[in-house]
């Protein structure tokens, strides 16, 4: 909780009385002097502003999750310290765990542990309620009051950390803050008029810790959430139930029994509804897009729990989808391939496990976690094209060209950030997702072909590292209902090959795993 205006101001003779009082044969030497270092403290009252405005706003955590807050870690610690080899160790045992279903009938589980000596940690979150204020930031760096009850903090050794919600550090934003104190390079006792209160204003040098695995000696977490619409797993079209912020008013309207016409980013030619058609317990539009891929419809700017229902050309509140003409002009191939009724959908949940070791400050910490989504997702497209190739071009998987129809799902889409904390730890996990899918073709071809299919079914692809063994993938899945439509073609060849490769990726990005 920052201080209010007047309490900020009141500190104001504190700063005055570090200027000498003018006398009169100073003159306009003397006023420019009083200017200059009116406008040094005025800077300096700003910047400390901007930086408790950044206290005031407040963690949020994970779906407003209560338990995923920052709180003193010496709560949740057994009594008695941990076993040590001198016997003057101050480690002790501390864990939490919990298991809740949500409002929207998703289930949210986490747990942590670590042994850690409490003492030996200072959050900015929890502690700014009883006083703790950081009034600047810089690299290496921090300037911090304390009250007469947190003074023993400033001491060399100590770890202080803050979450992104805690701190306005302008080479840091964004970012979770981890500091371990190495040099105390000043302490100043203030107290306010008429108060016997006394305020320690420290400088602090430090060393900025590359990650959560840094700041303590052994530590592990388990993050999982599994919405209502993931768990249905048998059920393609799943009713949507999770609030991820752009369904919050179709969600009110369907609760109260109520019909929404205007949905939020419905492509421009659902919203007509003309030609509408029913469609594996759906509807589909009968607009059409050359070669375009619409924002509105696609995975761009998305919440955490919208990995509940996210996908590609698939609109989730009238199960709807387009059908686009995109052309081909690649090596050796002229043509127009119309995909008709194509989409990608996924219901998943997601989860995180980690764990990590620091044996010291001239060691790296042992680090493993593993990070997914779990759940279950449905493609389909039909193709019709005809085609004529100009030459044998000889293409092959390994000089494939890439599709126009996907080229906006290239770049990485990033969900907004998961924040949660262990502990007075706070950590942010920010999962994103990429596709790219590719030609090739081999052969001479001149005519018309028709080929489609769908699948679905449940997936749980997995991201691991381990600091001494590196990066490793995994994927479990399997298809529940897969349907091929025959081809039909009318073709002119001798032999002809054509190929689609699809590649979808899971990326995860944190300051947990100490690297880019």
């Amino acid at each position: 909780r920052p201080p209010s205006h007047s309490a900020l101001y009141s500190r104001a003779p504190h700063s005055r009385s570090l200027a000498p009082p003018l006398n009169e044969n100073q003159g306009s030497a003397g006023a420019g002097a009083a200017r200059a270092m009116s406008r040094r403290c005025a800077a300096r009252l700003a910047s400390g502003v901007a930086l408790l405005a950044g206290v005031g706003s407040g963690f949020v955590p994970f779906a407003g999750v209560e338990e995923l807050k920052p709180r003193r870690i010496e709560d949740f610690c057994h009594p008695g310290v941990l076993p040590s080899q001198d016997g003057r160790g101050k480690l002790r045992r501390c864990e939490y765990r919990v298991k809740k279903p949500l409002e929207d009938e998703s289930d949210l589980e986490f747990s942590w542990s670590m042994d850690v000596d409490p003492d030996s940690i200072l959050s900015l979150d929890t502690e700014a309620e009883h006083g703790v204020r950081l009034t600047r930031c810089a690299p290496g760096e921090l300037e911090i009051e304390l009250p007469e009850s947190h003074a023993r903090h400033a001491v060399v050794g100590k770890i202080i950390v803050g979450s992104r919600f805690a701190h306005s550090c302008a080479h840091r934003p964004d970012h979770q803050l981890y500091h371990r104190v190495r040099q105390v390079r000043s302490h100043q006792w203030r107290s306010a008029s008429g108060s016997p209160a006394r305020t320690a204003h420290v400088h602090l040098e430090t060393e900025e810790l590359e990650s959560i695995a840094h700041a303590v000696p052994k530590l592990s977490f388990y993050f999982s959430w599994m919405p209502s619409e993931a768990k249905d797993w048998k059920n393609p079209f799943p009713e949507m139930k999770t609030d991820f912020g752009k369904n919050r008013e179709y969600l009110r309207a369907k609760r109260a029994g109520r019909r929404l016409f205007h949905f939020p980013g419905l492509p421009k030619s659902i919203k007509n509804m003309h030609g509408a058609s029913e469609d594996d317990g759906g509807f589909a539009s009968g607009g059409q897009a050359e070669g375009s891929f619409d924002a509105s419809n696609g995975i761009f700017n998305l919440m955490p729990k919208q990995l509940s229902n996210f996908g590609w050309n698939w609109d989730f509140f009238m199960n709807t989808t387009q059908e686009p003409d995109f052309h081909l002009d690649a090596p050796g191939l002229k043509g127009k391939l119309k995909v008709r009724k194509p989409y990608v959908k996924v219901h998943s949940g997601i989860y995180l496990n980690f764990s990590s070791e620091f044996a010291g400050l001239t060691l790296a910490p042992k680090v493993r976690w593993q990070a997914g989504i779990r759940g279950h997702g449905r493609v389909q497209a039909r193709m019709l094209g005809s085609m004529n190739t100009t030459s044998d071009a000889g293409t092959d998987p390994f000089r494939a060209f890439k599709l126009p129809l996907f080229q906006a799902l290239e770049t990485p889409m990033w969900f907004d950030k998961v924040d949660f904390s262990t502990g007075s730890l706070p950590i942010a996990v920010e999962p994103g997702f990429k596709f790219s899918a590719s030609m090739y073709h081999h052969g001479t071809f001149h005519g018309a072909l028709g080929v489609g299919g769908r699948t679905q079914g449940w997936i749980n692809p997995c991201l691991h590292f381990d600091s001494l063994k590196g990066f490793d993938t995994t994927f479990h899945g399997k298809l529940t209902d897969t349907k091929v439509w025959p081809p039909l073609w009318m073709i002119f060849t001798k032999r002809f090959e054509l190929g689609l490769i699809m590649k979808p990726s899971l990326l995860m990005k944190g300051d947990f795993a100490g690297l880019e």
